[in-house]
């Protein structure tokens, strides 16, 4: 399937390198150094048990305005900028089930689509049947992003959240979720 996009595809890039403030970039993520770093970067912060998959290309239509934040070309003669192809990015789609909202809008019962990047690309993937903890961005109409790739993904355990990422992973407690939770 493939999915043509406005800025979602740059927006998340430029977001998910430029949002965490003391943060570090390792692979194509932003790298954050604490919970509240991570929190506060995310629309929605999520427990999710997740279904089927699919792939899907993501295309941006190109960047447009005169915000250097915002469009990276800006400047470029039009011959020079990259194609939406040259843009796009391969993707796997979830469809997830809400089961708990810690921070952002969805509900419990909300079918939420979530992608992320294959595992070959740096990705950790979601298995379909079990329950995580996500730090998400969302835009309108696309599907979620997780914040930080691996380390915005938690798997839910009996004895609390297990990091998916082993390189610089966040602990996380039900008392740090209780302090977002509104």
């Amino acid at each position: 399937m493939k999915r043509r996009i406005g800025l979602i595809v740059g927006a998340v890039t430029i977001a998910l390198g430029a949002s965490a403030c003391s943060s570090q970039t390792h692979a194509e993520y932003a790298s954050y150094s604490s919970f509240d770093e991570i929190a506060a970067a995310s629309v929605d912060v999520v427990e999710v048990t997740v279904g089927k998959s699919h792939k899907e290309t993501l295309y941006s239509e190109g960047f447009t305005g005169d915000d250097p934040e915002t469009n990276p070309y800006l400047g470029v003669k039009e011959s020079d900028r990259p194609s939406p192809e040259d843009l796009s990015v391969d993707v796997i789609v979830y469809d997830t089930s809400v089961e708990a909202t810690y921070k952002g809008t969805t509900k419990s019962g909300d079918l939420v689509q979530v992608h992320q990047l294959p595992n070959e690309a740096g990705g950790v993937p979601l298995e379909e049947g079990k329950t995580y903890l996500l730090f998400l961005l969302s835009a309108k109409g696309y599907p979620s992003g997780i914040l930080g790739g691996p380390q915005g993904q938690f798997l839910v355990t009996e004895s609390g959240y297990e990091a998916a990422e082993t390189i610089t992973p966040l602990k996380i407690t039900q008392s740090d979720l209780a302090s977002i939770s509104g």
